[in-house]
């Protein structure tokens, strides 16, 4: 009896540690891009942690024209700084669930813009805030299209959420100007840089595409992927 009290302890207190390590994980993610344009083959270049802005809704987190006119203020809510010149993608646990965000260059001397393709796997998203509001995707809730213009004062730049399970999503841009830095950015600091190319595509997850043993199952649903984005552009 001793014994199968004891034994019960032992498989409770496993039990929770694998909730503990599950809730641990649940908040950071893998960061994977495409060796080359359309190559297909991604590898693994980081991890980072969501930010946690969960008493706020997504748009309240991005804090669109609130501060900065026309841009993301999101840092007054302890999100990472926009930054000239730079594409800074990240995630956010919010009240909506987990969404990316990207924003796009930040106050300064420079004009840009960008056109760039989304896609969700294994989920399916919506488009939460649109930086600016006129320029909102042309999605299905899977695919994603974005082009953005912006001037020196602002940024641009997407909220797409929520994001569950094991999911993945995975976007590049196909044009851009006045951008000379790409990275995704992790709470509690670091940052994982990207190569700012277009058609080079990076994808973020909480578990990685499986890339050892089905390589070349992974390989082809990447070229999948970047015919795809290919198919989408020229139309």
């Amino acid at each position: 009896m001793i014994r199968a009290k004891g034994l019960g302890r032992v498989l409770a207190g496993i039990a929770s540690l694998g909730m503990m390590a599950s809730a641990a994980h649940a908040s950071t993610y893998f960061v994977e891009q495409e060796t080359a344009p359309n190559s297909g083959i991604f590898t693994t270049v980081g991890k980072i942690k969501a930010f946690d802005a969960s008493g706020l809704s997504t748009v309240d987190a991005y804090k669109y024209d609130n501060g900065l006119r026309s841009s993301y203020n999101g840092n007054d809510n302890g999100l990472p700084d926009p930054v000239n010149g730079a594409a800074r993608l990240f995630l956010v646990d919010t009240s909506d669930g987990l969404s990316l965000f990207l924003v796009l260059d930040g106050p300064g001397p420079n004009n840009g813009s960008a056109d760039l393709e989304w896609t969700v796997s294994n989920d399916t998203a919506a488009a939460l805030v649109n930086d600016d509001n006129s320029e909102a995707p042309t999605t299905d809730g899977i695919n994603f299209s974005y082009s953005f213009d912006w001037f020196t004062c602002c940024t641009d730049g997407f909220a797409i959420g929520s994001l569950d399970g094991d999911f993945a999503i995975e976007g590049a841009f196909t044009s851009f100007s006045g951008l000379n830095l790409f990275e995704a950015v992790s709470a509690g600091g670091g940052t994982v840089g990207l190569t700012l190319a277009n058609d080079q595509a990076v994808r973020l997850s909480q578990v990685p595409v499986p890339a050892a043993a089905p390589l070349a199952a992974a390989g082809f649903a990447g070229l999948f992927g970047a015919n795809a984005r290919r198919r989408r552009k020229a139309s």
